[in-house]
């Protein structure tokens, strides 16, 4: 069930708020102005969702974050869900976070939805997203987080010290 609450969340929290504001609207205005509210909302919530989808793999294939991963740099790995709320509001943070490493570590994100971040969610065990690994240049994991965003200072710290 936990899977299916963190990648549907930004669909089951879309109905539910949707269906609130449609009952609200029906019993204080009336019925047609409700269901052109409801309508208007999943128009906006639709353009919303597909402006929010990332979809920004790095690496396409199992070989090729081998690759990677041999490549004796450190690596910062997100593993995200396009439906989940917390990974759409993690990734300005992700993204200065790659700004600011891009000479030091590589920065790889993987959709869950896909069938590589499926199996290197499970390669990583990490239960909930979004989910954070960072791999130092011996391909050893030196950390793994879920749900906050790890700081820069201490993915510099654990790259500097192992």
């Amino acid at each position: 069930m936990p899977i299916l609450i963190n990648q549907y969340s930004f669909i089951i929290v879309s109905i539910a708020g949707l269906a609130l504001i449609g009952i609200f609207i029906w019993r204080v205005f009336n019925p047609a102005l409700a269901i052109s509210a409801v309508l208007v909302g999943i128009l906006i919530l639709s353009v919303v969702f597909i402006s929010v989808r990332r979809d920004e793999a790095t690496v396409l294939t199992i070989e090729d974050f081998n690759v990677v991963l041999e490549s004796r740099r450190p690596l910062f790995i997100e593993f995200y869900s396009d439906y989940w709320v917390g990974c759409l509001a993690a990734k300005p943070e992700v993204d200065r976070l790659e700004k600011k490493l891009k000479d030091e570590v590589q920065v790889i994100r993987l959709n869950i939805a896909n069938e590589l971040g499926k199996q290197l969610k499970s390669r990583f065990n990490v239960g909930i997203v979004p989910g954070f690994v960072l791999v130092n240049a011996e391909g050893k994991e030196i950390l793994k987080r879920t749900g906050k965003v790890p700081s820069l200072e201490k993915i510099i710290e654990l790259v500097d010290s192992k």
